[in-house]
């Protein structure tokens, strides 16, 4: 199959991962009341402010963008 980048990715159990597998992602994000855009950005904004591996994620990627 295919993987979209860590920034784009979220973890779900095993239930919820092939519910939406079964119905596509939009009627899941819309019976679950959710936007999957909203919940990745948080999701990796978290990760790069509050982890150690984010953090040096984060800096290693501002010393090679200058």
């Amino acid at each position: 199959g295919t993987k979209v980048s860590d920034s784009a990715a979220f973890p779900m159990c095993d239930g919820a991962h092939g519910e939406q597998h079964s119905k596509g992602w939009q009627t899941f994000q819309r019976e679950h009341e959710f936007d999957g855009r909203d919940v990745v950005t948080a999701y990796w904004s978290e990760w790069l402010d509050n982890t150690v591996m984010g953090r040096a994620w984060r800096k290693k990627m501002e010393a090679q963008n200058g």
